[in-house]
């Protein structure tokens, strides 16, 4: 609560901060700039795509892969730009079946 005064009623100033518009939020987040990504096909017309940090390590990478195949039994592809893609199936659910693979 408030008062006449403009402060709060254990005698703090209010402070005003300006509104932030979607525009203005939009505009600040960082651009994404194609890779990484983990991409499952749903159905064959939708996709459920997971936009990964560019610092994110390939070993990262497939883990999450990895955890997306035990969550819902589908098969996700991790997309690196350099390194390729890598599918994970439920048969291949953990890193030391693509360290021998």
């Amino acid at each position: 609560m408030r008062d006449e005064a403009g402060t709060t009623t254990k005698g703090r100033p209010i402070q005003h901060v300006p509104a932030i518009t979607d525009a203005e939020r939009i505009a600040a987040l960082p651009l994404f700039n194609g890779h990484p990504y983990v991409v499952t096909k749903l159905v064959p017309a939708l996709y459920h795509l997971i936009l990964v940090p560019a610092h994110a390590g390939e070993e990262w990478l497939l883990r999450l892969a990895i955890e997306q195949v035990r969550a819902n039994a589908l098969c996700p592809t991790a997309c690196r730009r350099k390194q390729g893609t890598i599918t994970v199936t439920p048969s291949h659910t953990s890193m030391s079946a693509y360290a021998a693979a």
